[in-house]
C-alpha cells in the first residue's frame, strides 16, 4: 500500500527544492524539480505560480549622471583707480599666487596728490607741537597770576590788621584827648596814620581784585590754548586720513591676484586707459580662477533628489582622463529644484594639487544616494498595492495562498526592500494578478538573484 503524503511534506518537498535550487550559479527563474512519485498531485485546475524564499542581500541605490567640472572660485580683476597701464607682468595660463602683481598702472596725478597730503601732515603736525608749547605758556602764566593773587591776599590780610591796630589806637587816644591826658597833636597823628592803614586796605583789596582777574584772564587763555590743541589735532588726524586714503588709492595701481590661482583670461596691454569710468575695462582687466579644488556641479533627477545628502559618496569620471577616476563626497545641495528642469543641484569638491582637471571638462558623475546592507529583498512584482497599504501572497504548506501586509523600503531597480513578512515562508514572485485568499495553487520553485 503506497505511503500517503500529508500537506507538510508536500511543502517540504516544496522547500527542498527551493533549498536545492539555491546553489545553482546564475540568475532568472528555473524549471522545478521533478515531484517524487510519493508526493500528491495539486488538482490540475489549480492556478501555476512561481514561489520562493525573500533574499538577504546589500542593497545599493545609485544615480549616474552627466556632470560639468568648474573652478571653486573664479575672479574678475579690475581697475580701482584711472590711469595707463605702465606693465603687464602676467600672461593666460600663468600661474600666480596670492597679492601677485598681475599689472601696474601709472597714476602721477595720484603721486602729486599724495605729495600735497604729506605736506598738510607735516604742517598739521608742527602746528600741533606749536599749540602744545602756546597750553604750557598759557599754563604757566596762569600758575604766575595765582600766585599774585596769593600775595595780594596775603597783603589784603597785613593792611586789614593794620587798619584795625590803628582804629584802637585812635579810640584810646581819643577817650584820653578828652580827659586832656594827652594833647590835641598826638590825636591828630593817630588819625592820619589810621586813615592811611585805611587807605592801605582799600588798596590791597583792589589789588586782590586785580590778580584775580588776571588769573580768570590766565585760565581763558588756557582754556583756549588746549582748544587750539584740540582743533589742531584734530586737522593733524584729517590729514592723516586723506594720506592714507592716497596710499590706499596707489596701491590699487599695482593689481594683485586675490588668491592662488590661474590667469584664465587678459584683456589689456601696455599704454591702454582703464579705470572704474572705462566701458571697455569695467568688467575686467583679468579673470583669475582657483586651482587647488575643483567643484563638480551634478543635476540629480526630481525623483532622486530626497535621497542626494551631504556626505554621499561620490565617483568621477572625466571624459578627457579615460584611464583615472575620482572619488569626494557631496558637500553641498541646493536644497531647492531648478524650476526649469526639476532637478537636484549636487555638489563635489575635488582636490586637483597636480592641475589636472580644469574648468569646463566634461564627467559623469555616479553617487551612491543609499545603501541597505543585509536587507529582505522581494521582486517588484511581488508586491501588490491597496490603497496605502502594500501586500504580497504567501504559500503555506497546504499550498493555500495568504495575503500578507508588507512595508516597503528602498527599491533598487526590480528589487524592493520588505519588511513584516514570516521567516520561512515562501512568497508567489509573480503573476499575482487574480490570486485570492485561500486559494489551492500549484507552486512552482525558483531561484531570487
Amino acid at each position: 500500500m503506497p505511503e500517503i503524503c500529508t500537506p507538510t511534506l508536500r511543502l517540504t518537498y516544496l522547500l527542498l527544492a527551493l533549498a536545492a535550487l539555491t546553489g545553482f550559479v546564475g540568475c532568472g527563474r528555473h524549471a522545478p524539480a521533478a515531484p517524487s512519485q510519493d508526493q500528491p498531485q495539486v488538482p490540475e485546475s489549480a492556478p501555476r505560480v512561481v514561489a520562493g524564499l525573500p533574499t538577504k542581500r546589500t542593497l545599493r541605490l545609485v544615480t549616474s549622471q552627466p556632470a560639468r567640472i568648474e573652478a571653486m572660485e573664479e575672479t574678475p580683476v579690475v581697475a580701482r583707480v584711472p590711469g595707463y597701464v605702465e606693465q603687464v607682468l602676467v600672461d593666460i595660463g600663468d600661474r600666480v599666487s596670492k597679492d601677485q602683481i598681475l599689472a601696474k598702472i601709472a597714476v602721477p596725478e595720484l603721486r602729486d596728490d599724495r605729495d600735497q597730503k604729506q605736506a598738510l601732515v607735516v604742517q598739521a603736525d608742527a602746528e600741533l607741537k606749536q599749540a602744545n608749547v602756546a597750553v604750557i605758556g598759557a599754563k604757566a602764566a596762569a600758575q604766575t597770576a595765582q600766585t599774585r593773587v596769593a600775595l595780594a591776599e596775603a597783603g589784603v590780610v597785613r593792611a586789614k590788621g593794620s587798619f584795625e591796630r590803628w582804629t584802637s589806637k585812635y579810640d584810646r587816644i581819643k577817650k584820653l584827648a578828652a580827659t586832656d591826658a594827652v594833647d590835641a597833636l598826638l590825636v591828630d597823628e593817630t588819625l592820619n596814620e589810621l586813615r592811611a592803614a585805611e587807605g592801605a586796605n582799600g588798596e590791597s583789596l583792589a589789588t586782590v581784585e586785580s590778580a584775580r582777574a588776571a588769573l580768570h584772564e590766565a585760565t581763558i587763555e588756557v582754556q583756549r590754548a588746549e582748544t587750539a590743541v584740540a582743533v589742531t589735532d584734530a586737522r593733524l588726524r584729517v590729514a592723516r586720513a586723506a594720506l592714507a586714503r592716497v596710499d590706499t588709492m596707489l596701491a590699487y595701481a599695482s593689481v594683485k591676484s586675490p588668491y592662488a590661482g590661474v590667469v584664465v583670461q587678459r584683456r589689456i596691454a601696455t599704454g591702454h586707459y582703464v579705470g572704474p569710468d572705462d566701458p571697455a575695462t569695467t568688467s575686467a582687466l583679468f579673470v583669475v580662477c582657483r586651482s587647488d579644488t575643483m567643484r563638480v556641479f551634478v543635476e540629480v533627477p526630481e525623483l532622486l533628489a530626497d535621497y542626494v545628502d551631504v556626505g554621499d559618496m561620490a565617483t568621477i569620471h572625466v571624459q578627457a582622463l579615460p584611464n583615472r577616476t575620482f572619488q569626494s563626497r557631496v558637500v553641498r545641495t541646493t536644497w531647492s529644484l531648478d524650476p526649469v528642469n526639476r532637478s537636484l543641484r549636487a555638489e563635489i569638491d575635488l582636490p586637483n594639487e597636480n592641475g589636472a582637471l580644469r574648468p569646463g571638462m566634461f564627467a559623469a558623475a555616479t553617487i551612491v544616494l543609499e545603501e541597505r546592507p543585509d536587507a529582505t529583498t522581494l521582486p517588484a512584482a511581488a508586491v501588490a498595492r491597496d490603497g496605502a497599504d502594500h501586500y504580497c501572497w504567501t504559500v503555506d504548506d497546504a499550498s493555500q495562498l495568504a495575503r500578507q501586509k508588507i512595508k516597503l523600503g528602498l527599491r533598487v531597480e526590480n528589487d524592493v526592500e520588505v519588511s513584516g513578512l514570516e521567516p520561512g515562508r515562501a512568497v508567489v514572485l509573480s503573476s499575482i494578478d487574480g490570486l485570492k485568499e485561500g486559494q489551492i495553487v500549484n507552486a512552482v520553485a525558483a531561484e531570487i538573484r
